[in-house]
């Protein structure tokens, strides 16, 4: 459940943010959310990862790890990070990590080919915290060499089909998974009619 009082959105102000290197570790505003903060995420950060991924409910975890996953599990996943191949951004409130957008290729592989994740605790969803925050480890991931990210969801999680179609992803669905394919070049338009089963249209 979300929380009963949720923070007021500024779409307006929302429209004109951006995430430039030197924000990190500075103050962003999110609406009525004013004291967030966001740097990069290291394997000293691991305890605070996993304290964020078993917030999760069943839900959100198999919706993040495609599968039903234990606090145990959850612990054995984040310990078996390999940091050297993967770019992380947190997103801190009171020292609470509230989110994170990560990066990460497989071994052998150059990073120009990586896997964008991301998770935000529930009473800090719909405020633009995940979009926001993706831009981080996107940035960093051009400075590293990417040029090419693709990120998959379980169909019906129609805000992460959002965030990729205003990444200007392509878009695609397999049975229940969507997947979005994101080329890191200023000219990419993306594609033209985005599948709608993986990016419903937003009512007003």
């Amino acid at each position: 459940m979300f929380l009963t009082r949720r923070p007021s959105i500024d779409h307006e102000r929302m429209e004109r943010m951006t995430f430039a290197r030197d924000n990190l570790g500075k103050i962003i505003e999110l609406g009525s959310i004013t004291d967030i903060r966001a740097r990069p995420l290291t394997g000293l950060d691991s305890g605070r990862l996993i304290a964020h991924f078993q917030r999760m409910n069943e839900v959100d975890r198999y919706t993040r790890f495609f599968s039903a996953v234990s606090d145990d599990g959850i612990r054995n996943i984040v310990n078996g990070f390999d940091w050297s191949r993967m770019i992380a951004v947190g997103a801190f409130r009171n020292n609470l990590l509230l989110g994170i957008a990560e990066l990460g290729w497989e071994y052998g592989q150059t990073p120009a080919r990586a896997e964008l994740a991301m998770s935000v605790d529930r009473e800090y969803r719909n405020v633009g915290l995940a979009s926001w925050l993706i831009k981080g480890p996107l940035r960093m991931g051009q400075d590293r060499g990417v040029r090419e990210v693709y990120a998959s969801w379980i169909g019906g999680n129609d805000p992460v089909g959002r965030i990729m179609n205003r990444l200007n992803a392509r878009m695609s669905m397999d049975r229940s998974v969507c997947r979005a394919d994101i080329t890191l070049d200023p000219l990419f338009t993306g594609a033209t009619e985005p599948d709608p089963r993986c990016c419903p249209p937003v009512t007003r």
